[in-house]
């Protein structure tokens, strides 16, 4: 429990005994001899310190408290303490019974206001007892010292404990040391946790004069026993060990101002542990930088795993101006984290008077800082970002007034501070003061594109993200948006609703909690449908702001019939070095209690011996795991064990293989090779994961060398359906335990963007290719056959006849399944003499036990074409003229090959099923339908083609020999080969039979799929074979990567070459850095300052020639 800390007294505020001084009096006679030097050492000593922060939670002052009976000298706020709704304020000077007797307050709060609820005294109140200099509160209990009490002894002390009853506090225990002796000053420093007290006694001379000691009691019942004394092991005379207490759970820390090692009064601060009934010392703490006269451990606090101590004295940035250390427990060891200023330090501010701590907060009191005016003090309030420790408000009393004292204490409970103000003069001279503040309540803001948008507003504006302007069938347009708490507590966001579809929300996992300062983003995605025109969405954000919620605001997007993006994917191929670098885990341990699967698509071109996926602690770190290839064979290997698994096929053989590792939580491993179980073993040894690499085995010259494609890992063991049924799928990125997936489908640059998971980086030139490996978009689905006769599949729809079917192998290891998937997805290589194909394909899979061989025989496949194909008139009158062509289902490349493996033998232009018979298929590929009748078409077309004729404009020319009937050709644009949209139209030559020659050019840019459309004049149509154009990346686009980010940071222009100007800028608007020159000459410059910089948000405003880009970039180390 936090307990309130006391400033060193003044003269005029207590008198003290000349024979015997504490470090009190010593303290001023150091200072008053500093302040002489000021004049001397003003221009030596003028640092100022700056933190930026991305989180700065608001606080705001809700009472201001005195004592009903206050009066001059009081010294009221001298000491505080806060547990919940109660507090407690001391007033060591107070003369009800007698002078500086002393008395403590204690206040309530009711809900709205803060009450006294009752003074405390002690029943045996005397003069000069001091009773209140310190008090410490826990739950119903409170503690208050009295240092100079003389029971046992002229100022041997005494100290206070008091039970709540209602709302009475009854006095249940006066404690003192079981080993009191005159001039002790036991009661100098108070804490209390629960059932534990703990007494500092600064000048308790066990051996040596002034050494220190700090006693532990523990409540039995209504009985509090002293149940150890605690000394530093390395005790000297006039430590002062116990001018500072603070108890947590089973720790106290100790604080001994005037210790001597590392020079005269340097100070340290002990910490002691406890084991039953014992206490033993665990830790001696002292500054890195620690210096003589510092004072170390004037205040001390405790919370968890983190311990603050105050350094008033402290002279870094000028005289006395003070610091606050913080310090760290990992296990026995206690390690300086920080070391703390305030960002506006100055000579003589005392910041380090008085501490408190809870959890990630740290309160830090300065009594002379001089806001205002001198004296009034000040209290800074710092936030743990990670291991920085940010400053984030500086706070001061609405009413401050020079000599106020303004943090001579503080104390923190959940959402409320207490400060002292123990110089405050309202009741008087002197008669001090208490103040509380709250965390102000949660507010919510929404920014577009850095601008605000307001609760309500609708009129919509590309300047705030809320317009999306023109976006095309088919197309769409995402935009980002930052959700800020510019309060101080927690902003709850329950939910982000649309009500258009045409609008959809996306990037938040909800609900979620944001910080005060802090900020989260979200997406919205404008896809428009139905009716070219304007689309409008009411977007509701329902939060926990009082007057906000919810939060609505109106976005729009126009919409018209304009063609999409293109998309064919790319592979990644690696050869030499090259890798992909993702920099961080992607699995928090590769242990025997984790489960995951992790899939990849290779096809290899040489080194038996690749690495595939590696973690690893470092590279040549014996703590490496991943998979490889091990003579051509798919394995698993761990530093310092070796192969775990090997696959029994080889898959160094130049064709696409899908490889799949598994691991359930027992440890057992699993290896799949092409859907088949293939390899298994165990892995049991543990070690924390920190990097993963694709292609690389670091440490070794295990490269891999090949392509590679569809890199996914599950935090799930995979079954062996949803291997199979995925393999051959594109996904979403949202699946369930999906936590990483990789297309590599960039066009540029260097960074690999996942589709979920985390982004990565290339590492030594790898190459981008348009991927020819047998995964795309569609549909699957998976039988078991034993019998003969038809098997239909519904979703795709697909039925085969089995001629003969052996029994299959039903076991859940590797059962005999039929698979059939339908991806919709043309080739990019065009198959000859054909002249138009289905703008899908279908794989049939037969995944067959090697163990237990099952042999089968199709006659007849029916395929159902997708909805938007057709079949023409002709080709159910000649459905010959439909061929069904093959390929492997490993194919080198996209190719289908010169022969058709069947034509159709019947085609229904209602049911689109096209039927092949009088097959005799004994193994299962991929297969296509094209059609070679040109007269399916009321035109001879000798010739359709499309081409880029230059960085700007798209050429599509035909040739006809002949035309009937012919209306024209409506020309039709696709991202996807699958869903068209009307981009033109051209007239027909109605009834020809010369050679007509057709060409049009239009301007776009980006990839896309074409085909022609010819139109009858009775209205029938027919479709030409499609065909593909790769866009060409023109508009300047920047990227910084990886955001956030851990370690280091690029800037990726690309489409642009010109020199770069670059401000940095941190959130509170100070400059960081200006850096010009070309992209490589800033990126160096960039990286040799980088490191250097804390933890929080920075902007970057980049200008390059006459684009200009603004990002926040976050930086969590």
């Amino acid at each position: 429990m936090d307990q309130s800390f006391n400033y060193p007294i003044k003269p005029e505020h207590k008198k003290i005994d000349s024979t015997l001084e504490p470090d009190t009096n010593l303290w001023l006679r150091r200072y008053t001899r500093l302040l002489k030097t000021v004049q001397k050492l003003i221009a030596l000593c003028c640092i100022v310190i700056l933190s930026t922060s991305h989180t700065k939670a608001q606080w705001a002052q809700v009472s201001k408290i005195l004592a009903s009976d206050g009066q001059s000298s009081d010294r009221f706020g001298t000491s505080v303490s806060i547990s919940g709704n109660y507090a407690i304020v001391g007033a060591y000077a107070e003369d009800t019974g007698g002078n500086s007797a002393g008395a403590a307050y204690i206040y309530k709060y009711n809900g709205t206001s803060w009450i006294q609820e009752t003074k405390l005294q002690a029943s045996d109140a005397e003069e000069d007892d001091n009773f209140g200099y310190s008090v410490s509160i826990s739950g119903d209990y409170a503690v208050v010292g009295a240092y100079e009490e003389e029971t046992g002894g002229n100022k041997a002390g005494a100290a206070y404990i008091f039970r709540r009853d209602g709302t009475n506090w009854i006095q249940e225990a006066k404690i003192q040391a079981s080993d009191k002796q005159a001039y002790d000053y036991f009661g100098f420093s108070v804490a209390i946790d629960g059932d534990y007290v703990v007494v500092g006694a600064i000048h308790e001379y066990t051996n040596k004069s002034g050494t220190g000691a700090a006693y532990i009691f523990k409540r039995d019942g209504t009985t509090w026993i002293q149940e150890a004394k605690i000394q530093a092991n390395d005790k000297e005379a006039y430590d002062y060990f116990g001018y500072s207490v603070a108890i947590a759970g089973n720790y106290v820390t100790v604080g001994a101002t005037q210790e001597d090692t590392g020079g005269s009064n340097t100070g340290a601060a002990y910490i002691f542990k406890r084991d039953g009934t014992t206490w033993t010392q665990e830790a001696k703490i002292q500054a890195n930088d620690k210096e003589a006269q510092d004072g170390f451990g004037r205040s001390v606090s405790i919370a968890g795993d983190y311990v603050v101590v105050g350094v008033p004295r402290e002279d870094t940035g000028a005289l006395s101006a003070g610091s606050v250390y913080i310090f760290k427990r990992d296990d026995t060891t206690w390690t300086q984290e920080a070391k703390i200023q305030a960002s506006d330090a100055e000579l003589g501010d005392l910041f380090g008077t008085s501490v408190a701590i809870s959890g990630d907060y740290v309160m830090v009191g300065a009594m002379f800082e001089d806001t205002g005016s001198s004296n009034a003090g000040s209290v800074y309030i710092f936030k743990r970002d990670g291991t920085t420790w940010v400053q984030g408000a500086k706070i001061q009393a609405n009413d401050r007034q020079g000599n106020d004292n303004f943090g001579a204490s503080v104390a923190i409970s959940g959402d409320y501070i207490i400060i002292g103000a123990d110089g405050e003069d309202a009741k008087g001279s002197s008669a001090g003061a208490g103040y509380i503040f709250s965390l102000l309540p949660a507010e919510i803001d929404v920014q577009g594109n850095e601008n605000d948008i307001l609760d309500g507003e609708t009129n919509t504006s590309n300047i705030n993200n809320t317009s999306f302007g023109v976006v095309g069938t088919s197309s769409s347009k995402t935009f980002s948006y930052t959700i800020e708490n510019t309060g101080g507590k927690d902003l709850t966001i329950a939910g982000i609703a649309s009500d258009n579809i045409d609008f959809t929300i996306s990037g938040l996992s909800l609900p979620i909690n944001i910080e005060g300062g802090s900020e989260i983003s979200f997406m919205i995605t404008f896809s428009p449908t139905g009716a070219n025109g304007t689309k409008t969405a009411n977007i509701s954000i329902e939060n926990n702001d009082s007057d906000e919620a919810p939060y609505n605001f109106v976005v729009e997007g126009y919409k018209v019939n304009e063609a999409p993006d293109g998309v064919k994917g790319n592979m990644m191929t690696f050869g030499g070095d090259a890798s992909v670098d993702l920099s961080v885990p992607l699995l928090s341990t590769t242990d025997a209690t984790q489960a995951y699967t992790i899939e990849l698509w290779i096809k290899t071109t040489s080194n038996v011996n690749g690495g595939l996926f590696t973690q690893y602690e470092y590279p040549g770190s014996i703590e490496r795991f991943g998979l490889r290839l091990n003579a051509g064979h798919f394995a698993c290997w761990r530093g310092g064990i070796g192969y775990l698994a090997t696959s029994a096929t080889i898959v160094n053989d130049g064709e696409w293989h899908h490889l799949v590792f598994t691991k359930d939580a027992s440890g057992n491993i699993q290896l799949y090779v092409d859907g088949i179980a293939d390899g298994t073993g165990t892995h049991t040894n543990v070690f924390q994961n920190v990097n993963t690499v694709i292609g690389r085995f670091p440490g070794s010259p295990a490269t891999f060398t090949g392509s590679m494609d569809e890199v996914r890992v599950w935090d799930d063991v995979r079954t062996i359906e949803e291997i199979r049924g995925n393999m051959h799928l594109t996904l979403s990125g949202a699946e369930d335990n999906l936590i990483a997936y990789y297309q590599f489908n960039e066009e540029t640059g260097e960074a690999i963007d996942k589709v979920s998971g985390n982004n990565g980086t290339l590492v030594n030139n790898l190459t981008r290719t348009t991927s020819d490996v047998a995964v795309a978009g569609g549909v699957s689905e998976g039988q078991v056959v034993s019998t003969t006769g038809d098997v239909l599949f519904s979703n795709p729809a697909l039925k085969l006849k089995f001629a003969s079917v052996s029994t299959p192998d039903n076991s859940s290891d590797n059962k005999d399944e039929f698979w059939v998937y339908q991806l919709r997805e043309i080739p990019t290589h065009n198959i000859t003499g054909i002249n138009t194909t289905t703008s899908s394909y279908w794989i049939i899979h037969h995944f067959d036990d090697p163990a237990t061989t099952q042999t089968f025989s199709i006659s007849e496949a029916t395929f159902t074409l997708l909805n938007h194909e057709g079949v023409s008139t002709d080709d159910v009158t000649t459905p010959t003229n439909l061929k069904l062509y093959k390929r492997a289902s490993n194919s080198t490349d996209d190719t289908w090959g010169g022969s058709p493996y069947a034509s159709a033998t019947s085609a229904n232009n209602s049911s689109k099923e096209v039927v092949f018979s009088g097959l005799t298929m004994t193994s299962l590929s991929e297969f296509i339908i094209a059609s070679t009748n040109n007269s399916s078409l009321p035109i001879e077309l000798l010739s359709f083609e499309a081409t880029r004729n230059n960085q700007q404009e798209v050429f599509l020319t035909w040739i006809t020999a002949t035309e009937t009937n012919n209306a024209g050709f409506e020309i039709e644009m696709s991202k996807d080969a699958l869903h068209f949209q009307k981009v033109a139209f051209v007239v027909g030559a109605g009834n020809s039979t010369e050679i007509k020659n057709y060409r049009l050019i239009f301007d776009y840019t980006k990839d896309a799929y074409y085909r022609l459309k010819q139109l009858d004049f009775d209205g029938s149509f027919s479709y030409t074979n499609i065909r593909f154009v790769k866009g060409v990346n023109q508009q300047p686009n920047l990227v910084i990567y990886p955001n956030p980010t851990q370690g280091a940071i690029r800037l990726n222009i690309t489409g642009l070459d010109a020199e770069i100007n670059l401000k940095v800028m941190n959130l509170p608007g100070k400059e960081v850095i200006i850096l010009r020159g070309t992209q490589e000459v800033v990126q160096q410059k960039l990286n040799q300052v980088f490191q250097t910089w804390q933890n929080g948000t920075y902007i970057f405003h980049i200008q390059m020639k006459d684009n200009t880009w603004i990002r926040k970039v976050l930086i969590d180390r």
